[in-house]
């Protein structure tokens, strides 16, 4: 037997008769409660059976007749008001209500209908009785039942959906369901397809980086053999001073050459080691004072192993 929340108000669709076994039972039950007061009351005799009336059954087993309540929703989506409600519509169902107000039909469906069974019933009683008093014919849109993330067969009976009080059941139109699905399908797509794009640009950066690495200790190899073939051609008239030179960006650039090498030349093999442009105005600097071109290696405080710092632009 189902029953709506709705039946009170006598909505189209709803008289529907009680179950017979029910009816039986709910009779038993009036009488016992009628025999109760008469007890209460100091009389033991038992209350005296209605003419007509059917001999009180007995009672059913709790877990037979145990009631639970099913709140369905309805789900659509753009598509379906847009084209499949207006081919469907019955003026019956929605009275007053016009095709075209659509704020209030989208309000009307989005409202929830429950309905109460027993454990013992399928869903195919419960979703038929919804069927019957909402306002779209649910049965005639092939409808797919999802119980959270379980989808519910109509032949199910309400206990094998578990022990709960309550059941909350989404209602898809079949339409309505496969553009969904197609709608996740495609999301888990290019989900898939952007988490491959992020996997092959950080094996590019590594790649860069590694390329990066390599390139750098083959730059410092190559000066440092050049600064050295520069010194070996200075001769060993004088003594030698290595310097590093450090860029910006922390780059190092070694360089061999005597007190009598001026700043200028310096600046001019760093230039050509480092790959600068012959525009590209550089400037020397050591303990943040910077060196004169016109100077000496020799007549400046810098000795062997210091570092200079070079800026350009």
């Amino acid at each position: 037997m189902l029953e709506s929340d709705s039946e009170a108000a006598g909505p189209p669709y709803a008289n529907r008769e009680l179950d017979p076994a029910l009816q039986a039972v709910i009779q038993s039950e009036a009488l016992s409660a009628s025999a109760g007061r008469s007890t209460e009351s100091g009389s033991h005799a038992p209350s005296p059976r209605p003419h007509g009336a059917a001999s009180p059954a007995p009672q059913l087993s709790r877990g037979t007749l145990e009631r639970v309540q099913i709140e369905f929703q309805f789900m659509f989506d753009p598509a379906f008001l847009q084209y499949e409600l207006p081919a469907m519509w019955d003026k019956r169902r929605w009275g007053r209500v016009k095709p075209t107000s659509h704020k209030t039909i989208e309000k009307k469906l989005d409202e929830h209908i429950a309905v109460v069974a027993f454990t013992s019933d399928i869903m195919a009683k419960a979703l038929k009785a919804y069927s019957d008093i909402f306002l779209v014919d649910v049965l005639a849109t092939d409808p797919v039942l999802m119980d959270r993330t379980m989808r519910v067969f109509p032949t199910s009976t309400l206990s094998s959906l578990g022990d709960r009080p309550a059941f909350y059941i989404k209602v898809y139109p079949r339409s309505v369901y496969n553009r969904l699905r197609e709608q996740e399908a495609f999301e888990q797509e290019q989900l898939a397809l952007e988490r491959e794009q992020t996997r092959k640009e950080l094996e590019m950066v590594r790649e860069l980086q590694q390329n990066a690495a390599a390139s750098d200790d083959l730059d410092q190899d190559i000066m440092h053999s050049e600064a050295e073939d520069a010194g070996e051609a200075a001769g060993n008239t004088a003594e030698g001073i290595r310097l590093k030179i450090r860029d910006k960006a922390g780059k190092d650039t070694l360089l061999l050459v005597t007190p009598a090498t001026t700043v200028k030349a310096v600046i001019e093999n760093y230039r050509k080691l480092a790959q600068l442009d012959a525009s590209m105005k550089i400037r020397l600097e050591f303990d943040d004072e910077a060196l004169n071109p016109s100077d000496t290696i020799g007549n400046t405080e810098v000795e062997d192993d210091d570092m200079l710092t070079a800026f350009w632009g």
